[in-house]
């Protein structure tokens, strides 16, 4: 693993992987929806022609797009990233003999299980329903099709604008009542601990399918009351809506992570502490 190239560095995985990676090899990025500035780590538009040349030059090619998204986030489910640049992608890292690596989503399952372990694509089609879930599945099975292709699920969190951690923290900085899910269960984990446990999967050339998550189950709700229980001066009204969405189980188990890679997956409580120190700097700077 000397050269990374990945697809959609606008995106939360997108920019954290880059800004992780860069440190350790040779990383590019191409942008799908806006320009993106990353240090040591050049970066241009997606489009047919940058798609195909960096690819040839890659060893290893990472999707970040719209299934990428934390299945918490209020716009989680658009995927036109997917639908207009997975096959060429997959096209593209097949003529180049490049390995490609999708992040995919917690969004695959809603049940019946508490954990799901890391399945097969038929597994998966027998257990879920939702038109979300099979849209998932279907880019999924693209690429699975592809020789040495990985398919990352997760349910990755980090604070940028317009995603269920920046927005929510932006109304708990500003004491604002919170109304959140406390239906949909799933093992979140921060970006910053995503990165590295992916970077083990990348060099120890993982195929296949494969979970990195946390290693706590837990609700949007839950998780925002663990975050404020951590934050001193914080005034918001944290509410439960248990009405407006029936029980969804997207709990991931890291079978693979823990017992091939010898890798660890974080408590909630270091995922809690992760967002909440910065959190509380900003807060304090601003009252300052």
């Amino acid at each position: 693993m000397t050269k990374i190239l990945i697809v959609g560095i606008d995106s939360l995985i997108g920019r954290s992987l880059a800004q992780h990676l860069a440190t350790r090899c040779s990383v590019s990025g191409l942008w799908l929806d806006h320009a993106e500035s990353i240090k040591s780590c050049s970066g241009g538009p997606v489009n047919q022609q940058s798609l195909s040349k960096q690819t040839e030059s890659a060893d290893v090619v990472i999707f970040c797009g719209g299934a990428s998204r934390s299945s918490w986030d209020n716009q989680f489910g658009t995927f036109s990233a997917e639908q207009k640049w997975l096959k060429p992608c997959i096209a593209a890292a097949g003529k180049a003999d490049t390995q490609l690596v999708f992040i995919s989503s917690d969004a695959v399952f809603s049940g019946p299980w508490v954990f799901h372990d890391d399945a097969t694509p038929s597994l998966v089609k027998n257990t879920t329903s939702s038109k979300v879930a099979k849209t998932l599945v279907g880019f999924e099975a693209q690429v699975t099709a592809a020789r040495s292709s990985l398919v990352v699920r997760t349910n990755v969190l980090g604070w940028k604008a317009n995603t269920f951690l920046g927005e929510r923290l932006d109304a708990l900085l500003a004491g604002r009542r919170l109304i959140l899910d406390a239906t949909t269960f799933s093992t979140p984990i921060v970006d910053q601990h995503f990165a590295p446990l992916l970077e083990e999967c990348l060099q120890r050339s993982v195929s296949g399918y494969i979970h990195i998550g946390g290693g706590e189950r837990t609700s949007p709700f839950s998780f925002a009351v663990e975050l404020i229980s951590g934050m001193n001066k914080i005034t918001s009204e944290l509410t439960p809506n248990t009405i407006s969405r029936s029980p969804s189980e997207q709990s991931l188990r890291c079978s693979r992570l823990r017992q091939e890679l010898h890798q660890q997956t974080p408590i909630l409580k270091v995922s809690i502490e992760a967002i909440s120190d910065p959190a509380l700097e900003i807060a304090h700077a601003v009252a300052a």
